[in-house]
C-alpha cells in the first residue's frame, strides 16, 4: 500500500498495517553473512540455469534449522506457517527467483512521497518478521499530514496498546 499510496493520485490516504519496509534490510537480519553470501549465490546460478531453460531451484520455506537455510526459523514464524498450512495442501517450498524478487522490494522509499496523502501506519511492538524498528523509521520520514498506531505483539498475535 505504501508504493500506490505514493505512485497512484487516485489514493486519498494510506493505511499500512505491519508495513513491510526493506526487504533488503530483513535479508541481511534474516541471514548470517556467509549464509546470504550463499542465498545470492544460489540466485545468480538459479537465474542462470532458467535463462538455459531449466525449471526454478526451490527453497524450504519454514524450518527450525538453520542448515536448511529456510526463508523463516524463527520459532513463531514455523510455527504459524505449518500451523496455517495444515490439511491445506500447503508446500513449505518457494522458488529461489520470488526469494531474489523479495529481496529488491523497497516500499519504505516510497513513504517521502505519500503526503499530501494522509498516512497511518499501524507497527507491532515485537516484530521480527516486519522488524518495528525499520517501520518507526519510515515512519519518521513520512511528511505530515501522518498518525502511528503501535500495538503490542507482533503481526501474528497483536494485541493494541494503552495510548
Amino acid at each position: 500500500m505504501l508504493v500506490l499510496g505514493a505512485t497512484d493520485p487516485r489514493v486519498g490516504c494510506v493505511v499500512s498495517q505491519v508495513p513491510t519496509i526493506s526487504e533488503n534490510a530483513v535479508a541481511k537480519r534474516r541471514f548470517m553473512p556467509e549464509s546470504l553470501a550463499e542465498v545470492v549465490a544460489q540466485n545468480a546460478a538459479d537465474r542462470a540455469a532458467r535463462m538455459a531453460g531449466r525449471p526454478a531451484r526451490m527453497r524450504m520455506l519454514v524450518s527450525a534449522d538453520p542448515a536448511d537455510l529456510p526463508v523463516y526459523s524463527a520459532p513463531e514464524a514455523v510455527a504459524w506457517y505449518l500451523r496455517a498450512g495444515a490439511g491445506t495442501g500447503f508446500e513449505n517450498r518457494v522458488t529461489l527467483r520470488s526469494l531474489e524478487y523479495a529481496r529488491a522490494y523497497e516500499p519504505g522509499a516510497h513513504v517521502a512521497h505519500i503526503s499530501p496523502r494522509p498516512l497511518m501506519m499501524i507497527a507491532a511492538e515485537q516484530d521480527h518478521i516486519t522488524p518495528t524498528d525499520l517501520a518507526l523509521n519510515a515512519f519518521a520520514r513520512a511528511s505530515e499530514p501522518k498518525a502511528l498506531e503501535r500495538i503490542k505483539g507482533d503481526r501474528l498475535g497483536a494485541e493494541r496498546a494503552a495510548a
